[in-house]
């Protein structure tokens, strides 16, 4: 039985949250600063998660690649898209607001559309 969305979402909540409390003393991790509220797709290379910032409760939407499934050539490929987005600033694409990776993962906060 293949499980649904809800349920991988949850595993993979679960474990982000676990790298954040893993990574909790570490300054330069940015993840703490938001909230994950719950998964919202799943695709080939990872999840799409509904997030929101402590801070001032601005939604975003947390895009999680995995580097696992990433092979090399992929992997020079993923880091010049996220690199072209971050520079990207226009009305109709949704903006790249901030952008970070671990060793398991690369991290895209994108403007959140309801």
């Amino acid at each position: 039985m293949e499980e649904s969305i809800d349920d991988i979402g949850d595993k993979f909540m679960n474990s982000l949250k676990s790298s954040i409390n893993s990574n909790l003393g570490v300054q330069s991790w940015p993840i703490q600063e938001y909230l994950v509220l719950g998964p919202i797709s799943r695709g080939s290379d990872g999840f799409v998660f509904h997030i929101k910032l402590r801070r001032n409760k601005k939604e975003y939407a947390l895009k999680v690649i995995w580097k696992g499934n990433a092979r090399k050539n992929l992997d020079s490929k993923t880091k010049n898209e996220i690199a072209i987005h971050w520079e990207l600033k226009h009305e109709n694409i949704l903006r790249l607001q901030n952008k970070f990776e671990d060793f398991d993962n690369y991290y895209l906060v994108l403007d959140y559309c309801s």
